[in-house]
Order: structure tokens, then sequence, then C-alpha cells
């Protein structure tokens, strides 16, 4: 009778492990299938309770199978994954001494696994090694599952499931019963992924909005080009490293006779100019600059590290698209441009730039006239 509780309970073992091992490896799949897809948000979170108890597991495994070296080995190196998964709900004042004990439990995880299986000394002293591994890790993980109670960083259920682990490895060790430590490490993990699900989908969903809140701020709504507040985010990052480009250039485009357009033709042929200089604007250059409506019908392109040659043959490009577009349209699209370089030694600041291309750009307005009617036509609408 006691030979088939003993096979049973065996047996119960085998199975709740086994149920562990394929819910860390759900969970790793998960891990990859999040990072690749949904990379806003971190989920290495996943990845930790995974390996831990993917190891856990093998780690059960390999001491059923008398092989007491990789039971040893992937014992000492789940404390890993857990340590981190703690760590990432925690403040910062840990982070030393959690980087100590990885790094030593790794080292002494590797060595004992390395002295078992060359003999150099008994697997009695090895065992004493990584059972107190655990401990310190045991006592590490207890402080930060407080911590992260005391924080409050995520949710209850996070912090139950802790309490579950450490009641269950507590008794179990007590009890000399490894079917208590299995259950409640299962247990923790079911607690502890509805947990961190649940901060993962709030942290996704916050990141959206943000996300959402930078377009509103930093995009312009009509041609879904950075606009001004982005221009002067982007102008004052440059400035601090100006002296690291070896070229930084301004290129000023504008319409000319929108005002003209807009009060004959309505304010929707004007939009449409405007959103077609846009997209050739970024058809143009964003291989090598970034581009910003900074006004109704005002857009700049800021470009590092090219050289004058190349600045000439992508304006050059820009015209031809712009020559192209008023081939095949009625309403013909006319621009002005004024484009300089930052003078090394001269220049006080990229503001000073701004300046003169601007002032470059109002020389070549006036020495544009309104070619996108025929003088006749332009005097029909008089």
């Amino acid at each position: 009778m006691n030979n088939n509780n003993f096979f049973i309970n065996q047996n119960f073992i085998y199975d709740i492990n086994a149920i562990l091992l394929l819910f860390g490896l759900f969970l790793v799949f998960l891990f990859l299938l999040l990072n690749k897809y949904i990379n806003e948000v971190v989920s290495s979170n996943f990845l930790f309770l995974g390996l831990f108890d993917a190891m856990l597991s093998l780690s059960l495994f390999s001491f059923s199978f008398n092989n007491k070296s990789y039971n040893f080995l992937f014992l000492g190196l789940s404390i890993i994954p857990l340590i981190k998964l703690l760590q990432s709900f925690c403040n910062s004042k840990y982070t030393n001494i959690i980087k100590i004990l990885i790094r030593c439990t790794l080292i002494i995880s590797v060595i004992v696994f390395l002295f078992d299986n060359t003999s150099i000394f008994s697997i009695e002293d090895s065992d004493t090694v990584i059972y107190i591994l655990l401990f310190l890790a045991f006592l590490i993980g207890t402080t930060l599952s407080f911590n992260i109670y005391k924080e409050k960083n995520i949710s209850i259920k996070f912090t139950i499931s802790n309490l579950i682990l450490i009641l269950g490895v507590i008794c179990g060790v007590l009890s000399e019963n490894i079917l208590i430590v299995l259950i409640s490490v299962l247990l923790f993990s079911f607690v502890a992924t509805i947990s961190i699900t649940e901060y993962f989908i709030n942290s996704y969903r916050n990141k959206i909005i943000t996300l959402m809140r930078e377009k509103l701020v930093y995009k312009d709504t009509l041609t879904s080009m950075k606009n001004r507040h982005s221009f002067e985010k982007q102008i004052d990052e440059d400035s601090k490293n100006i002296n690291n480009y070896t070229s930084y250039w301004a290129i000023s485009i504008d319409i000319n006779d929108l005002k003209y357009i807009n009060n004959n033709f309505g304010y929707s042929h004007g939009d449409r100019l405007i959103k077609n200089l846009a997209d050739s604007i970024e058809e143009t250059f964003d291989d090598i600059g970034k581009s910003f409506r900074i006004g109704g019908d005002e857009f700049i392109i800021l470009i590092k590290n090219e050289s004058d040659e190349k600045i000439e043959r992508y304006i050059e490009l820009f015209q031809s698209l712009i020559t192209s577009y008023n081939k095949i349209h009625d309403i013909k699209l006319t621009i002005s441009i004024g484009y300089d370089s930052y003078k090394f030694g001269y220049d006080k600041s990229i503001f000073d730039l701004i300046t003169r291309v601007d002032y470059i750009l109002l020389k070549n307005k006036k020495k544009n006239k309104s070619s996108w009617l025929s003088d006749e036509d332009l005097h029909s609408f008089e």
C-alpha cells in the first residue's frame, strides 16, 4: 500500500513538473511573439518567468534521472531569471547587490557543474554550495518582494504570487516535501502571469496614449510632417552637438501666391498644394535629413554631415519633382527656396543659420513671378 502511494505521489510530481515545463516554454514563446510584434513595451518579464519555470522543471527532471550535476546546474541558474523578474519592479537601490548575486550564481553554478563532471570534489560539497546560493537568493527574493509590496509598483496579485512562493518554499523545505514546493511554484507562475499580463496591457495602453499625444503635439495634422514644436525641439538638441557635425544645412521652402490660390479657388486647393509639396519634400529629403512644416506654407529641412555637391544634387532632384507635378496639374505649384550651411567660427548659433536662410528665401521670392497661370489668365481673375 505504501509502495503504491509512493509511486502515485511520484507520478503526480512528474505530471506537475511537466506542466511547469510546458508553461515555462509557453511564456518564452509569448515573449518572442510580443517582442516581435508589440515591441513598443518591454515584455522581458514573460521571458524571466518562463526561464525560471523551465530551468526549475529541468532541474527536477534531471534529479529524477539520477543526473545530479545537471540538477544543480539548472537549479542554480533558475535563480537568475527569478531575481531579474523581481528586480524589474523594484527601485534601483538593489541594483548593485543583484548584479553581484547574478554573476556569482552564474560562475558558481557552472564551476560546480564542471567540477562534478570531472570528479574534482564530491557531490555532497556541490549540494552544500548550491543550497547556500539558493538560501541567499531566497533572502534577496523575499526582500525584493517586500519592496514591491511597499512601493506598490505592480498589482496586489503579484505580491500574492510572491507570498505563495515564499510560504510554499518554507513549508516544503521544513516538511521535506518537494510536491509542496512544486505546487507553490506552479501557483506562483499562474498568478504572476496574470499580474504581468495586466501590467503589460496597461503599459501598452499608456504607451499608445503617450504616442498619440506626442503626435498631436509634434505632428502637423494636414501633412503628417513634423511641426514647429518638433522643429524647435530638434534645434535645441542639435545646438548642443553642433561642433560634432562636419556640416549642418538648412533648406527653407515656401509656396508662391498661396494667398491668391486660396482667395480665388478656395482653401481646399491651397491645402492640396501644401500637402503635395510636403509629400515631395519628404520623398526627396527624408533619406538625408529631417523635414518640418513650421508655418502655413513654410517648410524647412535640417541636414547633417553632407557635402555641398550632395545638397545641390538633392535640391535639383526636388525641383525636378515639382516640374513633373506641374506638367500634370492645372493649378501650378511654384516655390521659393533658400539654403545655406552653418558657418563654424562665424555663426553663434543655429538660429543665425535659420535667419540667413530665411533672408535668402525672401530674396529669391521677390525675384519669382506668379507662374502657375499665364499673364492672360491672371488678368482674367482680376
